[in-house]
């Protein structure tokens, strides 16, 4: 099959609406459900629920789940 002169631009262009509309979302998501993970695991919260929609949440000790952001110091148990 010959190529036309434009064939290889539309590729690359093609390409690259798939990276944009596929993969960057994917990554950023992906960042976000680790860096969710890490932060909680440091603070000694291994139970943490993290998608796209909900966001980031704890589990409490009393066995509620909050958002991360709305977690306060006093709400964490104290170190033994």
């Amino acid at each position: 099959m010959n190529q036309q002169r434009g064939d290889s631009e539309l590729i690359l262009i093609a390409g690259l609406i798939v990276l944009l509309v596929v993969v960057v979302p994917v990554v950023v998501l992906w960042f976000q459900y680790l860096g969710c993970h890490a932060r909680w695991d440091r603070a000694g919260m291994s139970d943490v629920s993290w998608g796209p929609i909900q966001g980031c949440l704890v589990k409490m000790p009393d066995g509620r789940w909050l958002p991360s952001d709305r977690v306060r110091e006093m709400d964490l148990p104290k170190p033994k």
